[in-house]
């Protein structure tokens, strides 16, 4: 005889303890007796509690134990790599203009001046590259020239020419501690800050508004902080200047850009046109008979300075 199940119970779960065989009592009719085959064992109703509301109320108690057992989930964390990853995707979708023509206006302002020029820049990123500074019309301040083996600076009110192996040298020497050359000035107001970076930055920090992405010294950038969408917000020089880049809306180019170069100078660049540039013969600066040239690097001033330091040669001058 196989064992006998009770209406109602179910059967002992596996895993569960068994009772022990118990023989049923003589002289009480009606008691399912114990057919003694191995393995059979007979399924006694608890004295004191229903076997199916025992598993019931253990059932619950595992329930209620659950949510302090478990393992808390660990907080989702940003992935900051994927900001850098969406800058150089941004980066790789703009095309600057080989041959550009440019113009924008400028805010300057200095301890000494300030002052509003509109600036065109135009040439070609192969060189040469030109800059002429006005600060109002038919008055030209300045004609500025680049090409990979010199930089020149002519001041037509004061017949000179200034020039220089090296744009940097000659900008600051000039008092504009600007961190760019002529070529990096067209990349940057056309959106391409990708051929000043390292390949690969040093570390990342998450920030409010995007990542600070952190570059190995001693490059000449310190971070660039970027937006979810990979447009650069600031620029940071590991001396200590900052260009910030403020967008219209949703568009991928910054319309204005300020630059602090130091402590006391600074200016806005507001961008009023891009475009291809046509030239032929304009990229050439054609200087009166009397120019003055002044070589730069020449100077006392400049051959003792530091590199970093600014100087304004133009009040050096002795004829100035």
């Amino acid at each position: 005889m196989s064992a006998v199940n009770y209406p109602n119970i179910p059967r002992t779960p596996v895993g569960a303890i068994h009772e022990s065989p118990v023989a049923p009592s003589p002289g009480k009719r009606g008691t399912p007796q114990d057919s003694h085959l191995p393995g059979t064992a007979i399924c006694r109703r608890p004295s004191h509690l229903p076997h199916q509301a025992l598993i019931v109320l253990i059932l619950f108690l595992l329930l209620a134990l659950l949510p302090s057992c478990a393992p808390k989930p660990a907080p989702v964390t940003p992935d900051i790599s994927s900001y850098w990853t969406t800058f150089v995707r941004h980066q790789n979708a703009i095309d600057p203009l080989n041959d550009f023509s440019i113009r924008t206006s400028i805010n300057y302002r200095s301890t000494t001046s300030k002052h509003r020029v509109i600036m065109r820049l135009f040439g070609s990123l192969d060189y040469p590259i030109r800059m002429d500074l006005e600060a109002g019309i038919g008055r030209t301040i300045s004609m500025w020239r680049e090409d990979a083996d010199i930089w020149q600076a002519y001041f037509p009110e004061e017949k000179r020419m200034y020039t220089a192996g090296e744009a940097k040298n000659g900008v600051r020497s000039l008092g504009f501690p600007s961190p760019f050359d002529l070529r990096e000035l067209a990349l940057v107001l056309q959106g391409k800050l990708a051929p000043l970076l390292p390949e690969h930055p040093a570390r990342e920090e998450l920030q409010e508004t995007g990542s600070k992405i952190f570059f190995a010294r001693p490059d000449r950038i310190a971070w660039l902080l970027v937006d979810p969408q990979g447009r650069p917000l600031e620029l940071q020089g590991a001396e200590g200047w900052r260009v910030d880049f403020d967008y219209r809306d949703a568009s991928p180019y910054s319309q204005k850009i300020s630059m602090v170069m130091d402590e006391t100078t600074s200016a806005v660049i507001r961008i009023k046109s891009i475009g291809p540039g046509t030239f032929t013969t304009d990229l050439a600066m054609e200087l009166p008979e009397d120019t003055e040239i002044i070589d730069i690097d020449a100077l006392p001033s400049v051959r003792t300075s530091q590199a970093n330091e600014t100087h304004d040669v133009r009040t050096q001058h002795p004829d100035q």
